[in-house]
């Protein structure tokens, strides 16, 4: 009869303990991708400063490349395409253009993705951009 008892416990506790692993949370974001501190996807905004003539797009894919893109209003026309490769560590991104040695970090905050170019001549910008 003892022994039909701590069966019985022990099937109780096996079942508790199942319970628990599978109601465990769920923390892939409401996208569906894993990290949501991941700057892959695309970002879209204006150069702090300026008026919004022109809408600046960054879309950043998985495999480390992008591609920057400013369309002008005005003119009804992409104005500069261009094609990049990027790293991240943390909430900071490393960007490298193609045809450029300017240095551009982008700063990762939530749905916001500062991006600061020093350029090699000594100019300097800014653009906030929102996780589109």
């Amino acid at each position: 009869m003892k022994a039909i008892k701590y069966l019985g416990m022990l099937l109780a506790m096996l079942a508790m303990s199942v319970c628990f692993v599978s109601c465990s949370s769920n923390d892939d974001d409401e996208d569906g991708g894993g990290n949501s501190s991941s700057v892959v996807g695309t970002w879209e905004g204006y150069e702090d400063g300026e008026d919004e003539e022109e809408l600046v797009t960054m879309r950043f894919n998985s495999n480390g490349t992008g591609r920057y893109t400013e369309y002008c209003f005005e003119h009804e026309e992409i104005e500069e395409d261009d094609y990049f490769e990027w790293e991240q560590e943390g909430n900071i991104v490393y960007i490298r253009f193609e045809d450029d040695n300017d240095d551009v970090t982008g700063y990762l905050n939530g749905n916001t993705l500062v991006v600061q170019v020093d350029e090699y001549d000594g100019d300097n910008y800014r653009f906030k951009l929102r996780r589109k």
